[in-house]
């Protein structure tokens, strides 16, 4: 039933573009917030992580 709702949404939305924007629009728009996703996820990954709880010791030095 899942997959017969899931076709028939998926066959109206390739009939009439999101909100009546032209599909190039549509494509352009998706395909910047992917790019903008993807520099901003490396950007912060690439960031050196200080949290200070390397300093602490671990669970062994208590022994």
């Amino acid at each position: 039933m899942l997959l017969i709702i899931l076709a028939g949404d998926l066959y109206s939305e390739v009939q009439k573009p999101y909100a009546g924007y032209s599909w190039a629009s549509v494509i352009l728009i998706g395909r910047d917030w992917l790019l903008l996703t993807l520099v901003a996820a490396f950007v912060i990954a690439c960031r050196p992580w200080r949290t200070g709880s390397h300093e602490e010791g671990g669970r062994s030095d208590n022994i």
